[in-house]
């Protein structure tokens, strides 16, 4: 079925996405949503087969870091303006001589 036929119940959205998948076969497009498993599981493969245990540790180290920081929120708290808010911290920076 020809999901861009010119009528009044037309999908749109099954219109462009038949664009993009089209190519694809059928079985394939329920998994599009875990590309980004794919992408780590392909990933580790190659570093793998590249580096060894060295490069797996390595990618692995990648992955944990980019997940870490998606996964930091924003401290609203820090970011309050107005009369009643706190003065900011100021961290001395440690040097040389400082006990």
């Amino acid at each position: 079925m020809n999901p861009c036929g010119l009528n009044f119940g037309m999908d749109v959205g099954a219109c462009v996405s038949s664009w993009f998948t089209g190519w694809l076969p059928d079985w394939l497009v329920p998994l599009l949503p875990y590309w980004p498993l794919f992408a780590v599981i392909v990933g580790a493969g190659i570093a793998w087969r590249f580096a060894g245990a060295p490069g797996l540790a390595a990618f692995a180290a990648a992955v944990g870091y980019i997940l870490g920081r998606r996964s930091v929120k924003d401290d609203a708290h820090e970011h309050v303006t107005g009369f009643d808010a706190a003065p900011p911290v100021k961290k001395k920076r440690k040097t040389l001589f400082d006990n």
